[in-house]
Parts: C-alpha cells; sequence; structure tokens
C-alpha cells in the first residue's frame, strides 16, 4: 500500500508539473493476453498483464522531458510492487540553444530510456532468433548520449553511467536506403566488444511494396560472425515475408516466414519457425486471426510448438511470447 501512495503522489505531482511544461503530449498502452495448452489439461491457464503511461512535455523549444510508467501483473497477481517507472529521461538540442547556425547540429539525452541505438527492423513480426539491433531497453543506472548529425547522417556516443557500457555508431539515411553502423562494448574493452552493421531498403511500385533488411553482427572477442537477410512484400492486402540467417558465412539454420491478409479491420496471419541446426527441424508455428474495433485490437490464435523444444513462439512482437496452446488477447494504445 505505501508504495502504492508513493506512485499516486508522483502522479500528482507530475499532474501540478505539466501546467508549466508547453506542448504536453501523452499516450498509453494496454496488453493483456491468456494461453492454456490444451494437449496438457494440468498446465492450466498463463496470464500477461501490461499497462503503460506515457508523458512528454517540451520545457521550452530546446528541451524534452519524458517519462514512462509501466505495470506488469508479476505473475498473475496484482501487486503494486511491479509498478516502476520504466523510462526517465531529458533530451536537449544544444546548438539550438546556443543559437549557432552551424552546418552540424549537437544534441543530447540523459536519464532513463530505451536507446533504440541502431535501427534494425525485422521482416517478419516476430524477430525470432536473428541477430540485429544494439538498443538497451533499461539503464539500471542511467546514460547519456550524444548525437551529432551532418545532413543525412547522424554520430553517435553512448556511456553508461557508470562507465561499463559504450556504444559508438552512425546511421545515415539516403532515400528510401537506411544504414547503421554500431560498435558496443563493456567498459573500455573496446578489442573485446561487438559490431553491427544493418540497412534497410523500402520502396513501392504501385501496388507493391518491397522492403529488405540484412544485418551482421561480429563478436570481436570471440570472433564469430551473425548474420541475417530479411525479405517482405506486400501486395494490396496480402504480405509475405521470410528471414534467413546463421553464424557461417556460407550457411543459414534459423528460417522464420510468414504471410498475411488483412480486410478492412480484420487480419489473418501465419508464421513458420525453423532451426536447421536441430535434427527436429521444425521450432514452432504460430496462426493467429485479430480484429480492430477502434484503439482496441482483439487476437485469438493456436501456436503449435515444434518437435525440438526450444522456442517460445512470439505473438504481437516481442510483446509477448508462448510456448503452445490456443491463446486471447487485446491490446489498445491511446
Amino acid at each position: 500500500m505505501k508504495k502504492l501512495w508513493i506512485l499516486f503522489t508522483a502522479l500528482a505531482l507530475l499532474a501540478v508539473a505539466m501546467p508549466a511544461i508547453a506542448d504536453v503530449t501523452t499516450g498509453a498502452q494496454f496488453y493483456w493476453y491468456g494461453i492454456t495448452d490444451l494437449s496438457d489439461a494440468t498446465n492450466g491457464t498463463a496470464e500477461v498483464l501490461k499497462a503503460r503511461i506515457k508523458v512528454s512535455g517540451a520545457v521550452d523549444e530546446f528541451n524534452t522531458i519524458s517519462t514512462q510508467l509501466r505495470w506488469n501483473n508479476g505473475g498473475g497477481t496484482w501487486d503494486p510492487a511491479f509498478v516502476k517507472i520504466k523510462t526517465f529521461s531529458l533530451a536537449t538540442d544544444i546548438t539550438g540553444a546556443l543559437g549557432l547556425d552551424l552546418p552540424v547540429t549537437v544534441k543530447s539525452t540523459v536519464g532513463v530510456w530505451e536507446s533504440d541505438f541502431t535501427g534494425f527492423w525485422y521482416a517478419t513480426r516476430s524477430g525470432w532468433g536473428f541477430v540485429g539491433g544494439f538498443n538497451l531497453d533499461e539503464q539500471a543506472i542511467g546514460a547519456w548520449q550524444l548525437d551529432l548529425g551532418f545532413g543525412p547522417v547522424t554520430l553517435h556516443w553512448y556511456e553508461e553511467a557508470d562507465f561499463n557500457t559504450m556504444m559508438i555508431g552512425a546511421d545515415a539515411a539516403f532515400g528510401p536506403i537506411a544504414i547503421w553502423a554500431a560498435l558496443q562494448a563493456d567498459g573500455e574493452a573496446i578489442g573485446d566488444g561487438a559490431l553491427n552493421v544493418e540497412a534497410k531498403y523500402e520502396g513501392k511500385f504501385g501496388d507493391l511494396a518491397l522492403s529488405v533488411y540484412p544485418a551482421l553482427h561480429y563478436d570481436l572477442g570471440l570472433s564469430q560472425l551473425g548474420w541475417d537477410v530479411g525479405v517482405k512484400a506486400g501486395y494490396k492486402m496480402l504480405t509475405v515475408g521470410a528471414t534467413v540467417g546463421g553464424t557461417d558465412p556460407d550457411y543459414f539454420d534459423k528460417v522464420a516466414a510468414e504471410v498475411g491478409a488483412a480486410v478492412g479491420n480484420a487480419n489473418l496471419w501465419a508464421a513458420l519457425y525453423m532451426d536447421l541446426s536441430n535434427a527436429d527441424v521444425l521450432a514452432g508455428v504460430d496462426l493467429m486471426a485479430s480484429y480492430k474495433f477502434g484503439a482496441a485490437t482483439f487476437y485469438v490464435g493456436y501456436v503449435i510448438d515444434g518437435d525440438n523444444g526450444v522456442l517460445a513462439v512470439p505473438i504481437d512482437a516481442d510483446e509477448w511470447t508462448a510456448d503452445a496452446g490456443l491463446y486471447v488477447g487485446v491490446k489498445c494504445d491511446l
């Protein structure tokens, strides 16, 4: 109960402070999913309930404060201990505040936030088992990041507050092509870090939409290469996609494929996952139907677990995973 009072007090103080902040934007997300394994009556039902409240406000034309509260059900119980401030950050336009008219922009971010340091976009809805993405979702002690922009190119320098994790990198966009490159390392051990190079192409040709997503990941300490290539195509109401990847330049061992159809607010979707490095290559199948009622989307589907038992099949991107069985869910965005 004490933690609830602390939460309510923080929200009240935030509400009082908001009028002093210009251009306030708010948002919220709600998730609920439940699943039961029909082949195992003793398995019961697993539930996932999440809620997120987001508030972002411009203090002035150069500074923006953002925060996000999250709640997870903590094993199926309504426990206020699982309410937490997930992100709290300040973004500053340094060159703008200094009134400098330069061909370069300098911006900073400090606090605790989801870094999105690289921009990898998976070809399949799942993003299962592939290598792309240097994105730190939560920094327990906070971090800072400096971004330098030169036309279509932006350089990034990220450090956690205790200097135990750092990332340097760059991204650039040229028409339908975007490229990211990043080096991540613990402390100052750059030689033992990891390098990611990612790219995205998105083009449209009449009713045909085409996307290609290649990515490379190289672990400098282990001298180990990971790679994947995804392709996604959409034609009117239909969408198909596939991603292959592996740890050998001449061979791939993971495959994900999807097909979807959208008619108005209704959507049908199926995905197949295979692990070719295992004797039983089928890793899982996900069959899903959804319907959108305004801001709320309701889901129903069935997960078929593979023979090798190594995969929790993703449902609705990375929001939830399920091993096997019938599931229902709802997601609402405000």
